[in-house]
């Protein structure tokens, strides 16, 4: 059996066989032949100047065995030939081709982040994703709606000491600031036009300096959550021309607000 590999210029052969073989007066006194196992391999290469025509080279290994009751015969021969093959007949050499499956480039489609209710909160964050349209929401994209609460404490002329009766406001305030505890506070002390300006600007300090040691030391609000300004007689809210007017300029005011979620 001879294997070929047919399509180059130069090809490998390999060949094997198994049979019989016929030892005319081998090893035989009486010049009987015998017949004997036989088996051969080689190996060699072709050359193919045309599809139809080759020369090639093979070299082989021969070996044989006889075993019989009286005798042993066995024998391994090397052979190495040329040789010159001719085609016809048949078809041309084939050859196929796989063709290479055409990838078709498809626009990869990136689907933008949603905000179904509108909220400017994606709908991968948002807890609250049916939010009317228009609301006010917080970090979450839910609901929330603004709570405050307001200082104004008024004090007597010339004075800085708190009044009687200002514990209830500082009281609210403290309670409000205790609830959202990420609150902060400005307090804004105020003054009416008596004395001159650089003394309402230290007094009306003092006064909003008052309310924040209140809320400290009293109440236990946080000393970093509360500003204290002085804004002495720049911002009347009244006319400083009738009693009335400057009491309600001589104030500290302030304002808290919060957002919480609409229940």
């Amino acid at each position: 059996m001879a294997l070929l590999f047919v399509g180059e210029k130069i090809t490998p052969i390999a060949t094997i066989g198994i049979g019989g073989a016929d030892l005319h007066g081998f090893g035989s006194s009486d010049g009987k032949s015998q017949s004997a196992f036989a088996v051969q391999g080689g190996l060699g290469f072709e050359y193919f100047p045309v599809s139809m025509f080759s020369v090639g080279v093979l070299g082989r290994v021969h070996y044989v065995l006889n075993e019989s009751m009286n005798d042993r015969v066995e024998a391994t021969a090397y052979t190495l030939g040329l040789m010159a093959n001719v085609f016809w007949g048949g078809e041309k050499e084939v050859t196929i081709k796989i063709a290479a499956p055409v990838l078709e480039e498809v626009p990869l489609m990136i689907q933008p982040p949603m905000d179904t209710d509108g909220d400017e909160v994606l709908d991968s964050d948002d807890k609250c994703p049916d939010t009317p349209a228009g609301s006010l929401v917080n970090e979450e994209g839910c609901p929330v709606v603004k709570v405050s609460v307001s200082l104004d404490v008024k004090f007597v002329s010339g004075k800085s000491a708190l009044a009687p009766g200002t514990d209830e406001q500082l009281k609210k305030v403290s309670a409000f600031m205790q609830k959202h505890s990420d609150t902060t506070i400005v307090i804004e002390g105020h003054s009416d036009n008596v004395g001159g300006a650089a003394m309402n600007k230290k007094l009306s300090q003092q006064r909003a300096d008052a309310v924040r040691k209140e809320l400290v030391e009293k109440f236990g609000i946080a000393a970093d959550r509360i500003t204290a300004k002085g804004f002495g007689l720049e911002a009347p809210i009244a006319d400083n021309a009738t009693a009335e007017g400057r009491a309600a300029n001589r104030r500290v005011v302030a304002t808290l607000s919060a957002s919480v979620v609409k229940k």
